[in-house]
């Protein structure tokens, strides 16, 4: 929350003030940022305003104070708060009790700020049953849940916690205000609360809005976080603590007919991935024997546990290669595993480890293999670092300089002989290069996933 200075009593005047600068603005002094979050919205030249900021940045309390003015001073006829449940979005129907019941506990940010500029919630919210019958009421508020078929006119609106939105559920909110309004859309996306935080549509929103109507729609960051330390150590928590990541080699058998399948199952601390005996694989085949002879009628084993990205990529190569799953009709399998590359050859020593593995004797690997495991990752990404610079210094003899300058340059490498096919200037441009959905392709720069579209993707500077 920005700091305080002295209360001042203000009438407000018919006159609507330019600026914001000598105004009290209910007793709050914003930082840098927030005062240049204020005039933009305040200027009103813009109609969306999209808010991408760290927790106790005072977002939610500054685009109030400013909702209350713009409705005070006669800019509109009223405020409309949205938020999202999130992930109970689904189960917010059984909870007990009506509509308001349900939806409350949601409107509490809201609450909070009214109260810190002196605004009383049951004075002003069409929550309150006093407020809607003494005719005071100028804010309403609502979850996305029952957002179909409103119609929001002359209002200032804020859509709160957006991202706990999809994209879907995002242009379903949006869609619902007209011309004469203006929206500021807040979000946290490292306090998203969906379990795949991919599948949020904040950022997609951001980046849509900005670089496609950027004529009517601005972007902030707020970087402060006026709470204090231990606020803000939470945030910190969130984006630079590394999830401890292992996974293991899995064989899924069908009860039925005695096929097998092997693969690797990548754990994170993820809620999903607490209980992950739920786990019994993602081959295409195996996917649609259990469609057919339900979950119930197949069993999973552990044949590996592994500590890394490369150990879970070779190993997985090693056992299907054991098994020869690939050509063996008992077995689902398609495809070699691990990186996609041709088949292994294994000493004696290596099968009956393996022999033992899965007769559920499953030992840590050795020195030796982790110190091999890692000298053939360091080689494949000193190779690849190689190719680009080679791509890079060409690209630059042909067209003088270097694309995108300022931005989040993508290169795009072919999986098999790690040549740089492209360089794009963003994930959106890359998207739209190939004409694919951008979000995989900058799933795979960020690490959590493999490949996309047949192609490696890394972020330029990563690979400097």
């Amino acid at each position: 929350m920005a700091t305080k200075k002295k209360a001042a009593v203000n009438e407000y005047s018919k006159n609507i003030p330019m600026t914001l600068d000598d105004h009290p603005f209910f007793g709050i002094v914003p930082d840098k940022e927030q005062k240049v979050f204020i005039d933009a919205v305040w200027k009103r030249d813009k109609k969306v305003f999209l808010v991408d900021s760290i927790a106790g940045s005072g977002k939610t309390l500054i685009s109030t104070a400013l909702g209350v003015l713009m409705v005070k001073y006669g800019i509109y006829d009223k405020i409309v708060y949205i938020t999202f449940p999130g992930i109970y979005e689904k189960t917010q129907g059984f909870l007990p009790g009506d509509l308001l019941t349900k939806s409350e506990p949601y409107f509490q940010p809201l609450y909070d700020a009214l109260i810190t500029i002196g605004e009383l919630p049951d004075h002003v919210c069409n929550t309150s049953a006093v407020a809607l019958e003494n005719g005071t009421a100028y804010i309403e508020c609502a979850v996305s849940t029952y957002m179909r078929g409103i119609n929001i006119n002359n209002a200032f609106v804020i859509v709160d916690e957006a991202e706990n939105a999809d994209l879907q559920t995002l242009t379903k909110v949006i869609s619902r205000i007209n011309d004469n309004s203006s929206v500021i859309i807040i979000g946290n996306m490292i306090q998203c609360d969906m379990y795949d935080k991919t599948k949020s549509g904040f950022s997609a929103c951001i980046d849509y809005m900005t670089k496609e109507h950027f004529e009517i729609a601005q972007r902030f960051s707020l970087h402060t976080n006026h709470r204090g330390k231990i606020s803000a150590f939470a945030d910190l928590m969130l984006n630079e603590y590394k999830e401890p990541q292992y996974g293991f080699i899995y064989m899924t058998r069908n009860k039925i007919n005695g096929k097998l399948y092997i693969g690797q199952h990548k754990r994170t601390m993820d809620i999903t991935d607490i209980d992950d005996s739920w786990y019994l694989g993602s081959g295409v085949l195996l996917k649609k024997a259990i469609q057919k002879y339900g979950e119930e009628n197949f069993e999973r084993t552990i044949l590996y546990e592994c500590k890394s990205a490369d150990e879970l990529n070779y190993m997985e190569e090693v056992f299907i290669g054991y098994y020869n799953a690939v050509d063996d009709e008992q077995f689902y399998n398609i495809a070699k595993g691990g990186s996609g590359t041709g088949g292994l050859k294994f000493s004696e020593e290596s099968i009956e480890k393996m022999r033992k593995s899965h007769l559920g004797q499953s030992r840590p690997m050795s020195e030796e293999q982790k110190k091999k495991l890692s000298e053939i990752a360091k080689n494949r990404s000193e190779e690849v670092r190689k190719k680009y610079s080679e791509a890079r210094k060409k690209y630059i003899e042909e067209h003088g300089t270097w694309p995108g300058a300022g931005k989040k340059k993508v290169v795009q490498i072919d999986k098999n002989t790690l040549e740089t096919i492209a360089i794009y200037d963003s994930e959106t441009e890359a998207g739209k290069a190939i004409d694919r959905e951008y979000s995989h392709i900058a799933q795979v720069c960020r690490g959590e996933r493999k490949t996309a579209y047949g192609y490696i993707w890394r972020f330029a500077d990563e690979l400097e």
